[in-house]
């Protein structure tokens, strides 16, 4: 789980001039609140085998878009095509 932080407080300095500044960062607005990251932590494993799915399917589509580009274009080439097309 990840660690829900009230502020963050740093200072810095400068030595020449002897300038101090000190800011605090704090977790209030615009946040995700701990109940929203662990509803999108739960969603997340949730379609976990559906998106794999889709990228599986995706991965496979496209393999075969390549096959087919890779194979038309041997067929386009000269010394091919009198080998194989008739109609050429």
């Amino acid at each position: 789980m990840l660690p829900v932080c009230a502020g963050l407080t740093t200072t810095s300095c400068c030595c020449r001039a002897g300038k101090q500044n000190k800011i605090t960062i704090t977790n209030d607005k615009g946040r995700l609140s701990k109940d929203e990251i662990e509803r999108m932590v739960s969603d997340a494993e949730k379609y976990q085998a559906e998106d794999e799915e889709v990228r599986r399917k995706v991965e496979a589509k496209n393999a075969l878009e390549n096959y087919v580009y890779s194979l038309r274009n041997t067929l386009r080439d000269d010394k091919v095509r009198p080998l194989c097309c008739s109609t050429y």
